[in-house]
């Protein structure tokens, strides 16, 4: 059976699918409303104009957004096919903040690179993951392929992270990393995630939260809890520890989280270097003037 490539869910598709939903919602009422108006008193209105205005745009850009979609996903299953591929290793395991899965965070993206015979080291990444990878993926070898008649354009490529994720022989999977309290099921693996103790993401007003595995010898079950403390005291002694006059917004963001549950570090760090790229058209993620996380905090809580 010939395999297909998985894509995960990519920024293009998310804009896609967006922007055709909106297109045939907007078309329709205004060429509904067109057609009201013309049997009433033979004219077209603004309202008309707009929305089956704005429904065409939307509509034309969410379909070339999913052609584009399409034919990427078209080339990468002709990579897989053509069975030509190099390997590299994995170098890190980083969350994609530039999407979001409703409540369950921001997918990971496997970063790896590849050493030619120049000298000149290729980087490459994968699909978006929804589950986190786990650390143990760095120092891997992966499978990267390339187009045949054209394998020095490294820029044209498929990473086939797929064969190192389903190594694992395992029928259970415990990670943590994202604190986010979930399971799921992969390829007839399950994969659960037990939240975090201490700031819990998307947790119920930021309770503890944990998980308790049993065994009846044939099969693993486990139980999600979420316990309320004391948040005051911990609040309390964060301020007291010193951490706010060194890292004020950071530790701004953490007591959010011990209170609500909502609005992780990463998001706020996304918005502030997204205000500060706009800004200044350079920005370093790791040297974000302070200005900008202040505008990022008003905007977010």
């Amino acid at each position: 059976m010939e395999r297909k490539v998985k894509m995960g869910l990519s920024a293009m598709m998310i804009v896609a699918i967006t922007f055709t939903i909106l297109g045939v919602t907007f078309l329709p009422i205004g060429i509904i409303a067109g057609l009201g108006l013309m049997q009433v008193d033979g004219s077209f209105s603004v309202f008309v104009i707009m929305f089956a205005g704005l429904g065409s745009i939307f509509l034309a850009l969410g379909i070339l957004f999913l052609v584009l979609e399409v034919k990427k996903r078209n080339r990468c299953n002709r990579l897989l096919a053509e069975g030509y591929y190099i390997y590299a290793e994995v170098l890190d395991v980083n969350q994609n903040f530039n999407i979001q899965y409703g409540n369950h965070g921001h997918p990971y993206v496997v970063i790896c690179g590849h050493t030619d015979e120049t000298g000149t080291l290729h980087i490459f990444k994968s699909r978006n993951i929804r589950q986190y990878p786990g650390n143990n993926l760095i120092g891997q070898q992966v499978r990267v392929y390339l187009d045949r008649n054209d394998y020095n354009n490294y820029k044209n490529y498929y990473v086939d992270i797929d064969e190192i994720l389903n190594g694992c022989e395992s029928n259970y999977i415990l990670c943590g990393h994202s604190h986010i309290q979930q399971r799921m099921e992969r390829d007839g693996k399950v994969i659960i995630n037990p939240g975090a103790v201490g700031v819990a993401l998307h947790s119920n007003s930021g309770n503890a939260e944990f998980m308790i595995m049993t065994s009846d010898k044939n099969e693993w079950t486990h139980e999600f809890l979420s316990v309320n403390y004391d948040k005051e005291s911990t609040i309390r002694e964060l301020h007291e520890s010193g951490l706010y006059e060194k890292t004020p917004y950071w530790c701004q963001i953490t007591e959010h989280l011990i209170k609500t549950g909502e609005v992780s570090h990463g998001t706020v760090l996304m918005e502030a270097y997204r205000l500060c790229e706009a800004e200044l058209s350079e920005c370093k993620w790791y040297d974000i003037p302070d200005k900008y996380w202040e505008m990022a905090l008003n905007n977010l809580f």
